[in-house]
């Protein structure tokens, strides 16, 4: 649902670019008014966290997590300043951004959007930044106009919030 949601959000902000006027500057520079923000979607995987030890867990559990499950499972887990530092670095990465126009060789620098789009300004990443989408499963859903159906769903949900808030 994440993953459709950021798609439309990156649909409507390349609609939205694209309707946007040049502003020019000089006489011989002009730029566009556009902002081509990118969204990603980032599954960290298991992380390591105080969580299992600090958690709100009852006391049985709790040994159970942290003396055999976490002990085990330790080798799959990744560090939580690992999964930090590598999304903060994806957010700057400028392979993960928003194209309207590729030009000739830069296909090779941006990456292939969730929708299967180079630059399409929707990403759906593992915590090491590698694409992380089933193609097969998303084109099926896309096909059934599921994106829309979580589009409107979404913004039905946020405006039904915002009158509950303004009453």
């Amino acid at each position: 649902m994440t993953t459709l949601f950021f798609e439309q959000l990156a649909k409507h902000e390349r609609e939205q670019s694209t309707k946007a006027q040049p502003v020019e500057i000089t006489e011989h520079i002009a730029v566009e008014n556009k902002q081509n923000v990118s969204f990603l979607h980032v599954f960290p995987g298991l992380v390591k966290t105080k969580e299992m030890e600090k958690g709100d867990f009852p006391y049985v559990v709790k040994i159970l997590l942290t003396k055999i499950m976490l002990p085990l499972i330790t080798p799959l887990t990744v560090k939580a300043e690992k999964v930090g530092e590598s999304v903060a670095l994806m957010a700057e990465d400028p392979r993960f951004r928003c194209v309207q126009h590729i030009e000739p060789g830069e296909a090779e620098v941006v990456e292939v959007g969730s929708d299967g789009i180079i630059g399409s300004g929707s990403y759906c990443l593992r915590w090491d930044g590698k694409r992380l989408i089933k193609d097969k499963t998303m084109k099926a859903l896309r096909e059934k106009e599921a994106g829309e159906a979580v589009w409107v769903h979404c913004m039905n949900v946020f405006n039904s919030i915002s009158h509950a808030r303004e009453e």
